[in-house]
C-alpha cells in the first residue's frame, strides 16, 4: 500500500518547510525494525504501521508527484522486546534492537525515540510507542470509515516515520505531516507535503 492521491490543502503542496534534528542525524543503514504487539488494537494495524514506513522510502509520492528517497528500512517481524519508551514518554537506554509497539503514556498520542552517534550524526534505534490511553485506533485503509472519536493510526505513524528518518516538527500552518497536531481522523498526515519531501530527499539524496 503506498499513498499516491494528491492532498485537497494547497498550502500543503506549496509550503516547502522542513526541519532536522539535531546534527541532522540519519540512517546510513536501512532502519531495521519489529514490531511488538502487545497490547496492540489488532485488525489491520501492522500493515497501516508498514504502509507508513513506506511512505517515506524509496519512490515516495507528494502532492501528486513521484520522487526518490534514499530513506530504507526493513521490517524483520514480530518482537517481544519491550519498547524503549517510558510511560511519561521519555526515552528509555538503548537496547538491542528497535520496536515499535503500542502502550499507555501519560501524555502524547505517540513518540518516537532514537539513538544516534554524537560525532557522527549516525542513527542506530529508533522505538516507537503508540499510546493505548488514547481513544480507539482507526485501523483501517478507508479514509471514509473512520468514526468521529478516533485517531488514524496510518496518520500518526506517517508522523513518527518522519521522526524515524531525522525530521522534526514544522509550524501547524504548513499543514505539512510534521506538523505536531492532528485531529481525530485527520488523514492529511496520510500524504506527504512538498515540505516532507523536500525534508527526506534532502536528508537521503540520490
Amino acid at each position: 500500500y503506498k499513498n499516491t492521491a494528491k492532498p485537497t490543502v494547497s498550502v500543503k503542496c506549496t509550503n516547502s518547510a522542513y526541519k532536522f534534528g539535531l546534527f541532522s542525524a540519519h540512517w546510513t543503514e536501512p532502519y531495521r525494525w519489529k514490531i511488538n504487539q502487545t497490547w496492540g488494537p489488532g485488525g489491520g494495524a501492522t500493515d497501516r504501521i508498514r504502509a507508513a514506513a513506506d511512505t517515506w522510502t524509496a519512490n515516495i509520492y507528494y502532492c501528486g508527484k513521484h520522487s526518490v528517497a534514499y530513506a530504507t528500512e526493513q521490517y524483520q517481524g514480530k518482537s517481544g522486546t519491550a519498547v524503549g519508551v517510558t510511560r511519561e514518554g521519555g526515552c528509555a537506554a538503548r537496547g538491542s534492537e528497535s520496536t515499535i509497539g503500542y502502550g499507555k503514556m501519560s501524555k502524547s498520542l505517540a513518540t518516537t525515540c532514537v539513538h544516534y552517534w554524537i560525532l557522527s550524526g549516525i542513527y542506530v534505534e529508533a522505538d516507537v510507542k503508540f499510546n493505548t490511553n488514547a481513544t480507539p485506533w482507526y485501523t483501517g485503509a478507508s479514509e471514509s470509515e473512520c468514526l468521529p472519536w478516533q485517531f488514524d493510526l496510518l496518520a500518526v505513524a506517517t508522523h513518527e516515520f518522519g521522526h524515524v528518518f531525522g525530521l522534526w516538527h514544522v509550524p501547524d500552518w504548513t499543514d505539512q505531516v510534521m506538523t505536531p497536531k492532528i485531529d481525530y481522523c485527520g488523514m492529511s498526515w496520510r500524504h506527504l507535503g512538498l515540505g516532507d519531501a523536500t525534508g527526506v530527499m534532502t536528508l537521503y539524496p540520490r
